[in-house]
C-alpha cells in the first residue's frame, strides 16, 4: 500500500522529468501571448484529442475542454504552452491560469521561472 508520502514523491519526481519542457513552454507562452489573456487555445492546429478539466482563473472556475495536439509530448507541457498550470503531471482534472498564479507572485518577485512553474498546488 501507498503511503501518502510515497504518492507526493511519486508526483513531484514526475514534474521533476517534466520540469525543463515545462519551462520552454511557459517561456513561449509568456513570449507569444498577449497581456491579459487567460489561456490561448491554438487556432490551425492538428488537435489528437481534447481533456476536460476545471479552469481556475481569479475571476471564474469552470470545466473546459483543452485541446492536445499531435507533436505535444507531455500533458503538463501542452497546458503550460496554453497558460495553464496543472496539479497533476500527467492526467490533470484541475488547472489554475499562469494569470492567477502571476498575482501570487507579485507578492514575492524573488521566485523564478523555475520555482513559479514548480509552485505546489
Amino acid at each position: 500500500m501507498r503511503t501518502r508520502a510515497d504518492r507526493k514523491k511519486l508526483r513531484a519526481d514526475a514534474f521533476a522529468a517534466q520540469m525543463g519542457k515545462m519551462t520552454d513552454a511557459y517561456t513561449r507562452w509568456s513570449l507569444t501571448t498577449p497581456e491579459g489573456t487567460l489561456y490561448a487555445h491554438p487556432e490551425d492546429a492538428d488537435v489528437e484529442e481534447t481533456l476536460r478539466v476545471r479552469v481556475i482563473d481569479l475571476e471564474s472556475d469552470e470545466d473546459t475542454d483543452i485541446p492536445l495536439l499531435t507533436n505535444d509530448e507531455l500533458v503538463s507541457s501542452a497546458f503550460v504552452r496554453q497558460g495553464l498550470i496543472p496539479t497533476a503531471p500527467y492526467s490533470p482534472s484541475v488547472t489554475f491560469t499562469i494569470r492567477t498564479l502571476e498575482a501570487f507572485r507579485v507578492h514575492d518577485p524573488r521566485v523564478g521561472v523555475k520555482a513559479y512553474v514548480r509552485t505546489p498546488l
